[in-house]
């Protein structure tokens, strides 16, 4: 079971993989988590988890499971914006000829006022793209590196009873894979 927000348990969960990007409450009636793998961003609260059989349970809380998809829309709107410099970058060496961008100061001293203005502006535009695209790329470094960053602390609740065989994790490194955990 997958949720893009929370998911509420009416009773029981048991041995399932459930991944909710915010949280997931098994607090309802018996309330209980037996085997497989519940996955949460913000927080898991259960009543009971596992079994007296010891059925292996994990229960990993603090994992964005959006992130990927976060990545690769900004991966995305930089290739977008490199694609429109380089026509940007086409069109205009087309209207100024290729010069411009070998000696722009050259080109520019050339031109009458009116083609230096619209000049002036071609420049500008493209530094803003460069700046854009700079800009783009170190955001997008820095959430690879750090991972998702949240303005909260993740927190698993077993309310009632937590038997063997239940692992509880609230991950500090978001390269965390967490089937290799599972299959731990």
């Amino acid at each position: 079971i997958h949720a893009e927000g929370d998911i509420v348990v009416e009773d029981f969960i048991y041995h399932s993989k459930v991944y909710a990007n915010e949280s997931i409450y098994c607090t309802n009636k018996r309330g209980v988590v037996v085997g497989g793998m519940l996955v949460a961003k913000r927080l898991i609260e259960v009543n009971v988890a596992g079994n007296k059989d010891e059925a292996f349970t994990l229960i990993v809380c603090g994992v964005d499971m959006l992130f990927d998809a976060k990545i690769e829309r900004k991966e995305k709107e930089i290739e977008h914006f490199i694609e429109r410099k380089e026509l940007f970058i086409k069109k205009t060496g087309a209207a100024f000829g290729a010069m411009f961008f070998r000696n722009p100061k050259l080109v520019l001293d050339r031109l009458d006022d009116k083609k230096k203005q619209q000049a002036i502006k071609v420049i500008q535009e493209l530094q803003k793209l460069n700046q854009f695209i700079k800009t783009a790329e170190a955001e997008l470094e820095t959430a690879r590196t750090k991972g998702p960053v949240f303005d909260f602390e993740p927190k698993i609740i077993i309310q009632n009873q937590k038997y063997e065989g239940v692992k509880t994790k609230i991950p500090s490194d978001h390269l965390l894979n967490l089937e290799d955990l599972y299959d731990q």
